[in-house]
């Protein structure tokens, strides 16, 4: 029976680890993480008021040069609706064996060659989004010579495979550092897309005040889109005594397909700037999109300074430069943030941001933000966003605010109480004051107001409690990208290391 396997298997591994550990100088790690919601409002797909109960256990046991690894993620269910109870919860592990040039690895793996673009393999639990592999991984190393191959399967918790390929890098250090890469991967014919060979190159070239990279790939011509499909990026990074400067490219028409084929490229934009503004990404079209952005960051004696601004569009046919034109789907942002140290017990920050898609929506606002240090360990930290949104279709001007207050001990424990504030038509999740005569003053917007105690224990162990109101919406990671439904109740994450 499937339960009694997966008692079977759990309780097998004291065992396991204690013959390795007696026949070799194994040392043995171990991390946990659970987490527990209880929703109090119910998943507007299903009605249900149940959230989720996840726990991951991540075993490592090392000996000289041998590594092994086993990941048991009980899902009762995910976040997303996802359950994996018995065996099927042992989902990852790999064996890596390390010579001097040499290392193999059988079982689970990720990688990224050419920065994602030539092959990019994540895990982004938060999104439910892996595309890891299952299978060989070989790489080495000797003399300014590397080379990597890689056979493998991904494959949903059914064993059901969905993408299979393999392939190789060759990489040589030239003269004055010079790194050169050439990579080649044959994808098999699949559920996603039928098959086909990608082909790429990068180098990395560093001078005496920055460096310069970049990456191509093609892919065999696609008798479908009746096109080929290629993707460039570039990376120049200057810096000096308190400054960096990051100018960077992309130019994408990589494969039309509901999901890139072990491709997770450089979204060319910041990830995280701050909350409202996080909260309203623009989502990349791999398929037919150019884009580029500068990166500034500087400090001088107590200040901080950084500013970013971001330009992409679809293409038109192959283009070099984004579009302003509307039916490309044009959007630029630009941010920055000043911070300065006042005295060694307080600090502040001003940010703010302005973003654009042409014809279609306009937002700007900004914030600050103060921290007070009592002493060496009690701090408190307050925080205000305002952002404003326009020309968002069929939706009238609206304005959301955010406001958090934070007292911790550092090492220890932090307390945050947070209330973010709408007027969105559309987004009902909020709560609604229900007295008239609080709705005259405080309007008729949807509110968010939450409370989280974090606590450290033990040096290996943090707790943290949730209750309150999160907002749904768009949440993006590295250019991934997924709606989120909107959740009011209780969470609990433990995390422990042994």
């Amino acid at each position: 029976m499937p339960k009694t396997k997966f008692i079977l298997s759990i309780l097998s591994l004291p065992l396991t680890f204690t013959l390795l550990t007696s026949s070799f100088a194994f040392t043995i790690s171990a991390n946990n993480e659970a987490r527990y919601a209880r929703r109090g409002l119910g998943d507007p797909q299903t009605g249900d008021n149940w959230g989720w109960f996840e726990n991951q256990l991540d075993i490592d046991a090392n000996e000289k040069n041998l590594h092994l690894n086993m990941r048991i993620r009980y899902l009762r269910p995910s976040e997303f609706e996802l359950r994996q109870t018995d065996e099927s919860a042992i989902d990852k592990g790999f064996a890596e064996y390390s010579l001097k040039h040499l290392t193999l690895r059988g079982g689970d793996y990720y990688r990224s060659w050419g920065r994602g673009l030539l092959l990019g393999m994540v895990e982004v639990k938060e999104l439910n989004f892996d595309n890891g592999l299952n299978g060989v991984l070989a790489e080495g190393g000797y003399k300014g010579l590397e080379g990597s191959f890689f056979w493998g399967e991904e494959k949903d918790a059914a064993d059901t495979p969905h993408e299979a390929a393999a392939g190789f890098r060759l990489g040589y250090r030239l003269p004055w550092d010079i790194n050169l890469g050439l990579a080649a991967i044959h994808f098999r014919d699949g559920e996603r897309h039928a098959a086909f060979e990608r082909r790429g190159f990068e180098f990395d070239i560093p001078f005496s005040i920055g460096s310069l990279y970049s990456a191509y790939v093609y892919d065999s011509y696609d008798p479908v889109s009746q096109r080929y499909s290629h993707g460039f990026y570039s990376a120049a990074e200057f810096y000096g005594a308190g400054w960096g400067l990051l100018i960077d490219y992309k130019n994408y028409r990589l494969p039309q397909l509901d999901q890139l084929a072990l491709q997770h490229p450089p979204s060319v934009r910041p990830e995280v700037t701050w909350s409202l503004f996080d909260r309203y990404p623009h989502t990349s079209l791999y398929d037919s999109e150019v884009g580029c952005q500068v990166d500034l960051t500087a400090s001088v004696e107590n200040w901080n300074f950084k500013w970013n601004v971001n330009q992409v569009s679809r293409q038109d046919g192959v283009q070099g430069l984004p579009s302003r034109r509307d039916r490309l789907m044009p959007y630029w942002a630009t941010t920055f943030l000043v911070g300065n140290h006042l005295t060694d017990r307080d600090r502040w920050e001003l940010f703010g941001g302005y973003a654009e898609q042409t014809s279609l929506a306009e937002r700007h606002g900004g914030g600050c933000l103060y921290e007070h240090f009592f002493d060496d360990q009690w701090s408190l930290t307050t925080e205000l966003q305002l952002l404003w949104n326009k020309k968002i279709p069929w939706t009238p001007q609206y304005r959301d605010a955010l406001l958090s207050l934070t007292g911790s001990k550092a090492g220890l424990a932090s307390l945050t109480a947070l209330i973010e504030r709408s007027g969105n038509i559309w987004d009902l999740s909020g709560a609604e004051i229900k007295k008239e005569s609080l709705r005259k003053i405080l309007s008729r917007d949807r509110y968010w107001p939450s409370i989280e105690l974090a606590v450290n224990y033990f040096a290996r162990h943090q707790l943290r409690l949730f209750y309150g109101y999160e907002r749904g919406g768009m949440r993006c990671s590295g250019g991934l990208c997924r709606q989120v439904n909107p959740f009011k109740g209780v969470k609990i994450t433990l995390n422990s290391q042994f």
